[in-house]
């Protein structure tokens, strides 16, 4: 059975005066919006205080429902508030999955200045 699984990890670093209490407070916001969707597997944020930098870790059924939390988290704010707060790292935003998902993120890998990794159709997860 072939795979249809996406993954997109990224590094941010945060603007000067950025706290942690408002990093949390966004992060919260968009796990509350992945939460109500279907198709995310996971959502996972890591904080880096002393460095002043996050990570989240994402991972999607398929490239619909990534575009479906990208699409719910501009509606709802938190992405808009999340860049106010920070500035993607150059080189971080990477994408992975089947040739024919990424092909479907190629606009927005575009945007995010995303690089993609195809992994091979039959890899089971």
């Amino acid at each position: 059975m072939a795979s249809s699984i996406v993954t997109l990890s990224v590094i941010d670093a945060w603007k000067e005066g950025t706290t942690v209490e408002a990093i949390k407070a966004v992060q919260a916001k968009i796990e509350a919006v992945a939460q109500s969707l279907d198709g995310v597997i996971l959502l996972r944020f890591g904080n880096d205080e002393a460095n002043r930098r996050n990570s989240v870790s994402e991972v999607y059924k398929d490239a619909d429902a990534f575009k479906a939390i990208n699409e719910g988290l501009k509606e709802g704010g938190p992405l808009h508030e999340l860049f106010t707060l920070v500035d993607q790292v150059p080189g971080t935003v990477l994408f992975q999955g089947p040739q024919a998902e990424l092909d479907k993120l190629a606009d927005l890998a575009e945007t995010f200045k995303a690089t993609q990794f195809v992994v091979e159709p039959s890899c089971p997860f």
